[in-house]
């Protein structure tokens, strides 16, 4: 009778043992899936941010040159760059050419 109770006692042991290897397999495979699209949109996201910082990195670029332009049409229309070009004359101890009388 001992063997008896304890085939049944066995048999509830192996479905258990068979249960928690499946529902271990599962959750690894649900834990894999869930690391590769979670790497998948990481992935995503760090080439639309590239994408926009590369963007960005142009327009500053294109504003800097209209802003130095800007700047140096205003500095030669009031006469700014002229006083600019004395004083860097009298630092430098250089004189420049003023081309527009040759």
């Amino acid at each position: 009778q001992t063997e008896t109770n304890l085939g049944p006692s066995l048999q509830i042991i192996n479905s258990e043992n068979k249960i928690n290897a499946r529902v271990k397999e599962a959750t690894e495979a649900m834990q894999q899936r869930f690391i590769e699209s979670t790497q998948q949109i990481l992935k995503s996201i760090k080439q639309q941010k590239e994408a926009e910082c590369n963007q960005i990195r142009l327009d500053m670029s294109h504003k800097s040159t209209k802003l130095f332009e800007h700047t140096l049409k205003k500095y030669i229309r009031d006469g700014t760059i002229y006083n600019l070009i004395h004083l860097l004359e009298e630092e430098d101890g250089t004189l420049y050419l003023d081309i527009s009388r040759i």
